[in-house]
């Protein structure tokens, strides 16, 4: 019943706890996703009356708080890199060299991310920092999709892993003597048979199709434990 437990507590996990993630890290993006936002605000208001006034004080004051934002939406940026990386190690053996290979590209982009303080902060005009936000703009589409295929494979082990552990627990409970057992497990080897073909088409799907995909694919993972749950409870009823 141990496994059964485990299987209702990975399927009911959250995004940012969908993996044993050592808590630090989400603490810390959320951390830095705050200081963002308010730096942020704080730059729409700077920017406001430098747009009201053009004096040199406002520019300065618009200089800093860009290159505050600026640095402060890298560190957001980058913790989140982090937590998608520890995540893709909790079901590392499920499809090891793709995770892998996701997070050497998330590190790499990580790296990339600490190294633009060096471009930042020697930044003195507002010219200087509009290239800087290009080439940030520029970068984040290849960010971007680094991040929604980690965040797919990461849906895709966690739920290869559930797929797997059902079938176990599937052929475990089959093994208990019982007349109506066939009749009851029928329908829960149909539903197992269908989970792949939804694995093999996020797998092989661009990032909003896969997302799809997934959440049709954790409904059916939940009818199965569902229908596991019930006949556990026939069987083991007096």
């Amino acid at each position: 019943m141990y496994l059964l437990a485990f299987l209702l507590s990975l399927l009911s996990s959250t995004v940012f706890a969908q993996t044993q993630n050592p808590v630090q890290y989400v603490n810390d993006h959320f951390y830095q996703l705050s200081t963002y936002q308010k730096d942020y605000s704080d730059y729409q208001e700077k920017y406001q009356i430098h747009q009201k006034f053009s004096a040199i004080s406002t520019e300065n004051d618009l200089i800093n708080s860009t290159k505050k934002v600026f640095l402060s939406r890298n560190l957001a940026l980058r913790t989140y890199l982090t937590v998608l990386r520890i995540n893709l190690n909790s079901h590392l053996d499920v499809h090891p060299q793709t995770s892998l290979d996701l997070q050497t590209q998330l590190k790499n982009q990580e790296k990339w991310l600490n190294q633009q303080k060096q471009t930042i902060d020697p930044a003195t005009t507002l010219d200087q920092l509009q290239n800087i936000g290009k080439k940030f703009s520029n970068t984040y589409l290849q960010i971007e999709k680094i991040i929604n295929n980690s965040a797919t494979q990461n849906q895709i082990n966690r739920q290869t892993k559930i797929y797997q552990l059902l079938k176990q627990l599937n052929s475990d409970i089959q093994q208990t003597p019982t007349q109506k057992i066939s009749e009851w497990f029928t329908n829960i080897d149909n539903q197992l048979e269908q989970i792949p073909q939804f694995l093999q088409k996020a797998t092989s799907s661009s990032y909003y199709n896969a997302r799809e995909e997934l959440q049709s694919n954790q409904v059916n993972l939940q009818q199965v434990l569902n229908n596991l749950k019930t006949v556990t409870v026939k069987i083991y009823s007096p």
